[in-house]
């Protein structure tokens, strides 16, 4: 990848993060997007805060809308709107409890220049395609990466409970082929293809769907387009005392009806063509009417209006 590539990372913020996360932020241009509303200070030279106030000077007219994505994780749509806008090449995502290995950057890069494939390739470790292996399904292109984390795993709050390991063992990055879990703790897309992945507002009784519904849109963009995404590097720190009952009883209402937002989504995609990013996704066009996701739908008419601004 290009070495004259211009990176922003971009962090939302609910309370003042520890001194050592804020002590391990990047060499690089940082958005913060500050759900706390001015409460949060930060000092460092390449560090920008948005708070409300902000916010609203630059979204106008669809401020109002936004307020819905206020008080959860899906606040920092804001930044990486933002940096969209500010031309940036790389966004990387990352979460106030994650704290930045020194190799962050290199690593998202190095993922974000591999080549994927639309076949699972047993070779890939040593970087050459098995006999049979179809020529038009090789060299594609990787516009997404979804680094891991130490210490504290991002698992479900039921499987936390029976078992708690503390390393992913994970060692390199891999070309995803299915759908994986898109965490939205630590991650990084070429700006290009950020329009397609919107953090899904808190809703209803559902609190911890906001990266795993809007990744699965967003992996489901991508093998439209026969885009690559992988998974591995780099890993981060995990910072956070979790408390499982407590994420478990949150996570209920994502894990009993997830197959009927995935369902929904799917027939949405199949009207989808196979066009550039923005035109996917003013394409896209998902119908949750008599569900039980029926409020999303101003959500998904305020994304296409934000695109549009």
């Amino acid at each position: 990848m290009d070495n004259n590539i211009k990176i922003v990372l971009v962090a939302p913020v609910h309370i003042t993060p520890t001194d050592e996360w804020i002590n391990a932020l990047p060499d690089c241009d940082i958005i913060i997007v500050d759900d706390s509303n001015g409460k949060v200070k930060i000092d460092k030279p390449n560090v920008r805060m948005f708070d409300y106030i902000k916010q609203k000077e630059l979204l106008g007219d669809l401020y109002e809308d936004f307020e819905k994505f206020h008080k959860s994780s899906s606040c920092k749509n804001f930044g990486h709107w933002l940096a969209y806008n500010e031309g940036y090449d790389v966004i990387i995502g990352i979460d106030s409890d994650c704290v930045c290995p020194p190799d962050i950057i290199e690593k998202h890069l190095e993922a974000l220049s591999m080549k994927g494939g639309l076949w699972e390739n047993p070779l890939y470790k040593i970087g050459i395609y098995p006999r049979g292996y179809p020529y038009w399904a090789r060299d594609k292109e990787v516009v997404a990466n979804v680094g891991l984390w130490r210490d504290c795993l991002d698992l479900n709050g039921q499987d936390r409970i029976e078992n708690e390991p503390k390393e992913t063992l994970i060692t390199d990055n891999k070309v995803s082929l299915g759908i994986i879990p898109f965490s939205g703790m630590n991650w990084s897309i070429k700006a290009k293809y950020m329009p397609l992945l919107m953090f899904i507002p808190n809703f209803g009784e559902f609190r911890r769907h906001d990266d795993i519904f809007g990744g699965y849109i967003f992996q489901k963009f991508l093998k439209k387009a026969k885009k690559c995404l992988t998974y591995g590097l780099p890993i981060v720190r995990h910072d956070s005392i979790v408390i499982a009952e407590e994420d478990a009883k949150e996570e209920i209402a994502m894990n009993e009806y997830d197959k009927m937002f995935y369902e929904v989504v799917d027939v949405a995609m199949e009207k989808v063509s196979k066009e550039k990013p923005l035109e996917m996704l003013y394409n896209f066009r998902p119908d949750f009417s008599g569900t039980l996701f029926g409020e999303l739908e101003s959500s998904f008419n305020f994304w296409r209006k934000l695109w549009q601004k």
